[in-house]
C-alpha cells in the first residue's frame, strides 16, 4: 500500500488532516497494470462513501483501456449525446438569457480546436459550467471534507468538470442524469456553447 493511499485512509478515518488538494493525484498511483488503482485499492478508497460499488464502476469505466466499437454515424451520435447532456443539465439553470442559447440546435463541426477555444472565450459556456457547478456543489450528500477531497481527486484524474460530475454522481442528491457526457467523452467528444449555438467535435 503506497504512502498516499495510507494517508487517504487515515484522512477518511479522521486520524490526520490534509488540504483537499493533497489528494489531487490519488488515482494515478496504484497496482493495476495500466498504472491506475487496482480493484482492491479502489475498494479501500471508496469504502468510506455510500454507493461505493457505483463509484468504483464509474472510475473503472474512465480508466480502463478497451477497444470501443464506434457508432456507424459518429457525428449523429455525438450530437445526440450532447443534446441529452445539455437537456439534463439545463434543469439546474434558470437564467433566461443563457437558456435561449441552450435551446438552439446542436451541430457537429470537424474542428476540435474551435470548440476548445470557445470553451475558454465564450461567456455562454463559462456561465453554463459555473451555474451547473454551483448547483452540484450544493447537492453533495455530505459536507464532510473527505467528499470534497474525492471530487478534487476526480478532477486530478480527468481535468474535466463534466467528467467529475459523472464520476461523483452517486454522491449527489439529484435525479438529473449526468451520464450522457461520458457517452461522448469516451469517443473523444467535447462541446461548447457559443453565440452560434451548441457545437460538438471530437479528438481523433
Amino acid at each position: 500500500m503506497d504512502k498516499q493511499l495510507i494517508e487517504w485512509i487515515n484522512f477518511c478515518e479522521g486520524k490526520v488532516d490534509f488540504d483537499i488538494s493533497h489528494f489531487y493525484t490519488l488515482f494515478f498511483e496504484g497496482d493495476a497494470d495500466n498504472g491506475y488503482r487496482s480493484d482492491v485499492e479502489l475498494d479501500a478508497i471508496f469504502k468510506y462513501f455510500r454507493n461505493s460499488e457505483d463509484l468504483k464502476l464509474r472510475l473503472r469505466n474512465t480508466t480502463q483501456t478497451i477497444d470501443l466499437e464506434e457508432p456507424d454515424d459518429m457525428a449523429t451520435f455525438l450530437i445526440d449525446s450532447t443534446f441529452k447532456d445539455v437537456q439534463e443539465k439545463k434543469k439546474f439553470i434558470d437564467e433566461e438569457e443563457l437558456l435561449k442559447f441552450l435551446a438552439k440546435p446542436v451541430n457537429y463541426i470537424d474542428d476540435i480546436e474551435s470548440v476548445r477555444k470557445s470553451q475558454i472565450t465564450d461567456w455562454q459556456y463559462e456561465e453554463y459550467m459555473a451555474l451547473v457547478g454551483d448547483t452540484i456543489s450544493e447537492l453533495k450528500y455530505s459536507t464532510e471534507k473527505k467528499v470534497y477531497a474525492l471530487f478534487e481527486a476526480f478532477y486530478g484524474l480527468t481535468t474535466d468538470y463534466n467528467m467529475v460530475w459523472y464520476l461523483g454522481r452517486p454522491l449527489l442528491k439529484t435525479t438529473v442524469n449526468l451520464d450522457h457526457y461520458f457517452d461522448l467523452w469516451r469517443f473523444g467528444g467535447r462541446y461548447c456553447i457559443s453565440s452560434d449555438g451548441i457545437l460538438v467535435s471530437r479528438y481523433r
